[in-house]
């Protein structure tokens, strides 16, 4: 037994992702060889904690044609380790967009987590989906390396305040990296109401 990832945008219609293990069962004759139950995940610092139950392998497998290393075990608790967001991430081995369904801006900035090898820029679309004046990708100061939060910045020196209370879509360009989350913020770094955004395409 293992846990799995399953995805929801609306925490009512839920979608596996695939059929692997979230968290890799341990080698033969481990202690969680053979049951890996995770338990809710918790927020510590710049990582999510997943606490897990797991068992060894305690009786012979019905009809197996080898030797199994058979222990008396104990169950036992492990721990796994993510970054923050890191759940999934969004991969772009070439070149990548990827377009945010409509919100209403509540924030000052827009925090990136992403992993990039190449470079990422963030856009602004108004919401028949133009780019905003100053927040273009043309304008977009580029990101680049391992972030948790970094601050899209454009040349213009504006930012989402420029468009508090309207509706408008983020569109992010990657090169050559993982984008695990776009959430929008205020000045001091804590999370708005839009926070981290589902995305359209």
């Amino acid at each position: 037994m293992h846990t799995e990832l399953v995805a929801s945008r609306d925490g009512v219609r839920w979608d596996r992702v695939h059929r692997e293990p979230l968290i890799p069962m341990g080698p033969e004759g481990s202690w969680d060889e053979t049951l890996l139950l995770a338990a809710r995940p918790l927020v510590h610092g710049d990582e999510i904690y997943l606490y897990y139950t797991g068992y060894g392998r305690a009786t012979p497998t019905p009809g197996a044609t080898r030797p199994e290393r058979v222990q008396p075990w104990n169950i036992e608790t492990g721990l796994a380790t993510l970054r923050l967001d890191g759940f999934a991430s969004l991969s772009a081995e070439g070149a990548g967009v990827l377009v945010t369904e409509p919100f209403t801006a509540d924030g000052t900035a827009v925090a990136v987590n992403a992993d990039v090898d190449g470079s990422l820029r963030v856009e602004v679309l108004d919401e028949e989906g133009r780019p905003v004046p100053g927040l273009a990708r043309d304008e977009a100061q580029p990101i680049a390396g391992d972030h948790l939060r970094a601050r899209a910045a454009w040349l213009s020196g504006s930012d989402l305040d420029s468009v508090r209370g309207r509706v408008i879509r983020l569109r992010a360009y990657v090169q050559h990296g993982d984008l695990y989350s776009l959430s929008i913020v205020d000045d001091a770094g804590r999370l708005t109401g839009a926070h981290t955004l589902s995305y359209d395409s």
